[in-house]
């Protein structure tokens, strides 16, 4: 199904909300429904300005399997259930105070769809904020969200569409370029990339990265910028900073093979530092369900391991190799 936001024309009118298309036939797509969450939008008409739609994965149990639909409406966060296109039901919504709030824009849960990172696109440039600001949602209950704990970015430009993959995530900030920040712990979020697409300066106007696209399996990153064009970036993720924040080193690379994958997974490691590497598996809702290790690794050594996912029903997973250097984090799916 595709989702269109705001979409007030066509033979079917959803006025401001949600407008679902069927698209299971890509060259003939049909009208699905409508949803709009009433009390939300600044006109309290359920205007949606984005949405991500998702097959829920999360730790609410009441709607695993789910689809659930996490909308920006201007003045509100908006959770619903559109598993049933013809009668979605709104499950909750959200804010925050109407001194910091000025217009709930776009936002992209975690991988675990734990937490849900928003941007608002006008607090920097109404002064409300000091800095460009993210608001990280806790969504474990999505009958309750909560707001859990704001990022501060080390420039005070606009955000305008940040994206998730993996423990990183990916803002474009209009004149402060794309930044990546690192999401493995979530209360102490820091940038570990920039890539600035508007030198010029790092001010308050609507110039620069407008979005950016980080689903590429190569690690190669997109970014829109109004006026600049077209960049692509690779960020140097999986790397380490030194202590002096001069140096970036490879030191532990992971592959997984197969994944998806049924019973098991074969994760190729590599150290560039001697050192001993633990492979743990988390569950969605964080419990650790396989283990393997320590391996001792030589220097710039290759070992392959077999990681038993035989137990475990399906879904996706958190893959992470632990060593004393460093430690390299994984999306793993296992199928059934």
């Amino acid at each position: 199904y595709a989702y269109a936001v705001g979409s007030r024309g066509g033979t079917q009118n959803c006025g401001p909300g949600l407008h679902i298309v069927d698209i299971r036939t890509p060259d003939a797509p049909t009208y699905a429904g409508c949803f709009a969450h009433a009390g939300t939008g600044r006109a309290g008409n359920g205007y949606s300005h984005d949405v991500q739609c998702v097959i829920y994965e999360g730790p609410d149990a009441d709607y695993a399997g789910r689809e659930i639909c996490f909308g920006s409406n201007e003045n509100a966060v908006s959770i619903a259930d559109v598993t049933d296109k013809s009668a979605p039901v709104a499950i909750s919504s959200a804010t925050y105070p109407i001194a910091q709030n000025s217009y709930i824009h776009q936002g992209w849960l975690t991988e675990d769809h734990r937490y849900f990172l928003q941007d608002d696109e006008l607090d920097e440039r109404n002064g409300l904020v000091l800095a460009t600001t993210t608001r990280i949602w806790d969504v474990s209950d999505l009958d309750a969200p909560f707001l859990l704990t704001t990022y501060e970015g080390p420039t005070n430009t606009i955000d305008h569409n940040l994206y998730v993959r993996g423990s990183w995530a990916y803002l474009a900030n209009y004149r402060g370029g794309l930044r990546v920040i690192d999401l493995s712990d979530i209360l102490n979020i820091r940038e570990i990339a920039f890539f600035d697409t508007y030198p010029a300066n790092d001010g308050l106007g609507f110039d620069g990265a407008w979005s950016n696209y980080p689903f590429f399996e190569s690690g190669s990153v997109l970014i829109s910028s109004i006026g600049e064009g077209l960049f692509v970036v690779r960020p140097p993720l999986n790397e380490t900073s030194s202590e002096e924040g001069v140096e970036l080193e490879e030191r532990i690379a992971v592959e997984v093979f197969p994944n998806p994958t049924v019973d098991f997974a074969v994760v190729t490691v590599r150290a560039q530092e001697p050192d001993d590497v633990t492979i743990r598996v988390f569950d969605v809702l964080g419990r650790a369900v396989a283990e393997v290790g320590p391996v001792r690794l030589a220097r710039g050594f290759t070992r392959n391991v077999t990681v038993d996912l035989s137990g475990l029903p399906s879904g996706r997973y958190i893959l992470r190799a632990n060593g004393a250097s460093a430690s390299v984090v994984q999306l793993l799916t296992v199928i059934r």
